[in-house]
């Protein structure tokens, strides 16, 4: 589960970066949009680091759980269910709902624009 955790660290990081990357490119056609793009792979990054620390913490509690004297099961348990829903909701918005958004700003921002035309973009 470390690893896991790891890798979605690793892909987080590597959505701002490309976005950042980009961003001096996909500027010259649309300055807002661009930074729009840039903007929504650093929410989908910080969403996806919500659902790692979720997802850590919920090891610790598990490695803890033997330990914790005179701790309420039924608490822990309902804990442990909450860490889990905050990762499936995080995992769910920001793996499957950014990549759409994120896709549809880029797409706008790479679409050809004819020499001598202005693009109005809203």
């Amino acid at each position: 589960m470390l690893v896991g955790g790891f890798l979605e660290v690793i892909v987080a990081l590597a959505g701002i970066g490309t976005a950042v990357t980009l961003y001096p490119v996909v500027k010259r056609q649309n300055e807002g949009l661009a930074l729009g793009f840039v903007t929504s792979r650093v929410v989908e990054g910080i969403m996806i680091f919500t659902g790692v620390v979720s997802l850590l913490s919920l090891v610790t509690l598990h490695q803890n759980l033997g330990a914790a004297a005179g701790a309420n099961a039924a608490s822990l348990v309902a804990t442990g269910a909450s860490h889990v829903a905050v990762y499936h909701w995080t995992f769910l918005l920001s793996q499957s709902l950014m990549p759409g958004i994120n896709a549809v700003l880029l797409g706008t921002l790479m679409y050809p624009v004819p020499p001598g035309s202005r693009a109005s973009f809203p």
